[in-house]
């Protein structure tokens, strides 16, 4: 105790040193309190100061962080867009070469049919040695067999080059589009500070970071061998080395994690040393696509070289016929020795533009001699047709013939020779840009090496291209360079489909074995050439047969296999009889043979007043009784149905009669009412109670044969007649027109310039203006004056008038053109019958620039099938038949009116019709006035 120890001083001094020693101790203890309190405000202030630094330091890492997710995959949806691109554009051209090819194929294989058909030498005289139609004959079928086979391997390419892009575009090279999940895992909230690392939270700046920066390979690869000036300037420009942090091989544990979730998938790395891609490597759908090529590779190839060889057999067969032609029906012996050199050029031009000649091919400049086939042939020709015959001769020209075919066999054997796949060892050819590429690896024939135009994927990239998926892939392998996970691994059982792996994600764009591996296996991708190959030895077997049945020809004769026509035995004859001069019928015979049925079918219907034809006149009346069509060999239906058609006039007249008026009118037309049913329609007139007419005394232009009449607008106008190809008369007969003594006139020709291109003339008319022209297909033309220009050519222009409606498909077969003559530019109104509407004529009128339908008028029955249409004045419309009946039928409302036909209409065809001033009715026929004579054109006027 502290008073045992002091016993010795008083009680006072005690007390005042007890007092001293407790003011002592309490100044102490409030200096010491004043110091912790200090204290502790400086930790709290620099703990909030240094919370609020690294919260700062994360939420902007954090939008950083998203915001880099963005753009990286935003640049991988890019990149991968480019690789669909690559596939189309590689796939396309392989589908564009074949769509090109089965055109041209196509081409020859019709071509091919009519030489072998219709155009076959013999048909119009007589027919060549046999030899020689095995030279023909073998030339046509041959290319046909080559470009058939041609189109085939084509179509076989392009399906499969249409098919392996399909697969690959929409199983394979997909968009790395992020899923959900994955833009969930880039966001981080603001709260997720909280979660961190009290290193990270509290962490002092300039010092080290509580975690290592991972471990993610070089960009450039470990491998490359570089100079050290490059090495280091590359490391100190690494992305993957370099995290802008204060010590460069540490990171906050939130980088840490961005780099497992963003870059790793979710994972860390294993600790396996995985193979990364190469440096350059190809992307992945490169590879596949290369892959998928194997598949269409030697259609594509073959399919070019069978189209050559089938352009070659194709020239072969038309200087054959060119030769047959002109020796066996024309005799022109010159003539034919001329024509192997024109076809023979452009085969030896064609053959030396696709083939590659290098030497190192069985049989080279083969060809040369296979070229000279036809010229052995026109050589054996030249004996065969000779005037003098010798046995020399003969053995000549069989000697030739067999040198032709010879030739012929050599060819195909050359064939073989080019189209045979290189099979020797070679290095990759350079790739050169705008040039085709493959690898050596593909087995091509070496000939066509420069003009097959195939071209594959590159087997790496460029200096300086990167794939951001094999960067990504990479990156996924290694856990992004991460080898230990801060947070726990999730147990086996869930690892396996974790949140944001069950989307597909930017290293899963390609995953899998090529789709088209089973095919290859079930099926050798050399199959084309194996084709080609059994279809040149075809061709080489069909010459070595022709030269083996030539010889045996030449050694029998041709009678041992051969009998002439109508000899015993006839069991070799179509029909059991002998030709003798009653089965032979001349041009020049009166009379047609029992059997003879040409003129037959060309006949729909027989009247039953007919009795006699055209054709009957020329040949006799004996074969009237042979007429297919005739009234007694129509069957039942047939008759009932002809009497039928037969009333098709009459209940037309009748239909007229009771409706009174046929034209539909727009609102607000302002037109009259139609008249009432009982308006009566003038009956038509035939035989003696037709109406006088008179057949105008002109003198036309010699094969001329015109269908559309035009009369001017005044008394004195000439009539102008016009072919629907745009040729022409003027005829001015004055005021002479029906009334005045017979007098004769001369038609002037002339020809509309600017009609050709616009096709033939539908209708025409006659304006104050000059000639307006309706084309059938829809165009309108107009030709200035009134009188034919000097030199007899008409010029004609596109008028100011819109284009007539016409659609798209379809033709007119009729036309007519009317304008106010006050005001000639004023809404104009025509009249049009379409090709698929021949029984109305629809109406239009010009307004503001384009045409508007304002009615329609029925065309009545039984005028034929080309009715001419024609305007008297703007309100009424005049429609012609074949048979002259001229209808009128009133646009404002009036009562139909009929001109029946002229007297004598049964011999002529009536084509088209016009008013006179007057009111009369000029129409314009066609007669032939005996039957040696050609058809030629009338003028008939009312009397």
């Amino acid at each position: 105790p502290f008073w045992l120890e002091h016993d010795h001083l008083r009680a006072d001094d005690l007390i005042v040193d007890v007092r001293a020693r407790v003011r002592s101790l309490s100044c102490d203890a409030m200096h010491a309190g004043t110091a912790a309190a200090a204290a502790a405000g400086a930790t709290g202030g620099g703990g909030m100061w240094l919370f609020s630094y690294n919260k700062e330091n994360f939420g902007n890492d954090a939008g950083m962080r998203f915001g880099r997710f963005m753009m990286a995959r935003g640049n991988a949806n890019a990149q991968v867009a480019q690789y669909r691109e690559d596939i189309a554009g590689i796939t396309g051209m392989t589908v564009s070469k074949m769509d090109a090819w089965q055109t041209v194929t196509t081409l020859f294989l019709a071509v091919g049919a009519a030489l072998s058909c219709a155009g076959r030498i013999g048909m119009h005289g007589c027919a060549p040695p046999g030899w020689y139609c095995a030279l023909f004959s073998g030339s046509i079928f041959m290319s046909i067999m080559f470009n058939g086979t041609s189109l085939w391997l084509s179509m076989h390419a392009s399906l499969r080059a249409q098919c392996a892009a399909t697969s690959l575009l929409t199983r394979k090279v997909r968009l790395p589009i992020p899923s959900m999940g994955q833009l969930d895992q880039a966001r981080v909230f603001g709260s997720t500070f909280e979660k961190q690392e009290l290193r990270d939270i509290f962490r002092v700046p300039f010092m080290r970071h509580p975690h290592d920066a991972p471990d993610m390979p070089n960009s450039e690869g470990e491998g490359a061998k570089k100079s050290k000036k490059m090495a280091a300037k590359n490391a100190k420009l690494d992305p993957h080395k370099e995290f802008g942090s204060t010590a460069r091989d540490t990171v906050p544990s939130w980088i840490r994690d961005e780099v497992v979730v963003d870059k790793g998938d979710g994972f860390a790395s294993s600790g396996r040393e995985e193979e990364l891609h190469e440096p350059g490597e190809a992307p992945d759908h490169f590879k596949l696509l290369m892959k998928a090529q194997e598949e269409w590779r030697d259609y594509d190839v073959y399919a070019r070289i069978t189209m050559l060889f089938g352009v070659v057999s194709f020239l072969y067969a038309v200087t054959y016929y060119a030769v047959g032609t002109a020796i066996a029906e024309l005799r022109g012996f010159w003539v034919m020795w001329s024509m192997p050199m024109v076809f023979l050029t452009a085969q030896t031009l064609v053959l030396r533009l696709d083939i590659l000649r290098d030497g190192h091919h069985r049989l080279p400049n083969a060809e040369l001699f296979g070229s000279m086939a036809p010229y052995f042939a026109v050589a054996a020709c030249s004996l065969e047709y000779r005037y003098y015959y010798s046995e020399a001769q003969k053995a000549v020209t069989w000697g030739l013939a067999l040198l032709a075919f010879f030739a012929h066999l050599v060819m195909n054997l050359r064939m073989l020779d080019l189209a045979w796949p290189d099979r020797s060892p070679s290095v990759d050819m350079p790739e050169e840009p705008g040039k085709q590429w493959w690898p050596a690896s593909w087995k091509v024939p070496r000939a066509f090496t420069k003009n097959l135009w195939f071209i594959t994927p590159p087997t790496k990239l460029e200096d300086g291209q990167h794939c951001l998926l094999h960067e990504m892939q990479d990156m996924a392998v290694h856990g992004g360079g991460v080898s230990v996970c801060r947070r726990r691994r999730p147990s086996p059982a869930k690892a396996q489909p974790p949140a944001m792996s069950q989307e597909s994600g930017a290293g899963e764009a390609y995953s899998g074995a090529s789709p088209f591996r089973d095919f290859g296996l079930k099926r050798a991708n050399d199959l084309p050439w194996q084709l080609t190959r059994v279809v040149i030895l075809t061709a080489c077997l069909q010459w070595i047969f022709v030269m083996f049945t030539t010889s045996a020809e030449i050694i029998l004769g041709p009678e041992s296999l051969l009998k002439p026509p109508g000899e015993p035995p006839w069991i070799r004859d179509t029909k059991y009889r002998s030709w003798g001069p009653e089965k032979i019928h001349l041009s020049s015979a009166g009379a047609l043979p029992s059997d003879y049925r040409l003129f037959a079918a060309s006949t729909a219907r027989y009247t039953d007043d007919e009795s006699t034809d055209s054709h009957s006149d020329a040949h006799g009346a004996t074969d009237a009784h042979h007429r297919r069509l005739e009234k007694a060999n129509l069957s039942q239906e047939s008759a009932a149905f002809e009497e039928l058609l037969k009333l098709v006039p009459a209940l037309g007249e009748l239909a007229d009669k009771i409706q009174g008026g046929e034209a539909y009118h727009a609102a607000g037309d302002g037109l009259a009412q139609a008249p009432s049913a009982s308006s009566a329609l003038p009956a038509p007139q035939s035989g003696f109670m037709a109406p006088a007419s008179k057949v105008q005394s002109i003198v036309w232009p010699s094969l001329f044969e015109p269908r559309h009449l035009l009369c001017g607008p005044h008394t004195d106008s000439p009539v102008i007649a016009l072919t629907p190809r745009g040729v022409g008369a003027l005829v001015n007969m004055g005021l002479q027109t029906a009334n005045t003594a017979e007098q004769s006139f001369t038609a002037e020709p002339f020809a509309l310039e600017g009609l050709g291109q616009w096709g033939p003339l539908a209708g025409a008319a006659r304006t104050q203006r000059g000639l307006q022209l309706l084309t059938t297909t829809g165009k309108l033309l107009h030709c200035a004056g009134h009188q034919v220009p000097a030199g007899g050519a008409w010029p004609c222009q596109e008028s100011e008038h819109p284009q007539l409606p016409v659609p798209a498909g379809s033709e007119l077969i009729s036309a007519a053109f009317a304008e106010d003559a006050k005001a000639a530019s004023a809404n104009p109104l025509v009249a049009l019958v379409f090709k698929n509407m021949p029984e109305i004529a629809a109406l239009y009128r010009a307004v503001a620039g384009s045409w508007h339908p304002v009615g329609e008028v029925h065309v009545p029955p039984g005028l034929g099938s080309h009715s001419s249409l024609g305007f008297d004045g703007l309100e009424t419309l005049l429609v012609t038949g074949a048979t002259g009946e001229v209808h009128r039928r009133h646009l404002a409302g009036g009562a139909p009116a009929l001109h029946p036909a002229p007297a004598g209409a049964s011999s002529r065809e009536f084509r088209s019709a016009c008013a006179l001033p007057e009111g009369q009715i000029m129409r314009l026929a066609l007669r032939q006035m005996d039957a040696s004579a050609p058809w030629g054109p009338e003028l008939i006027s009312n009397a």
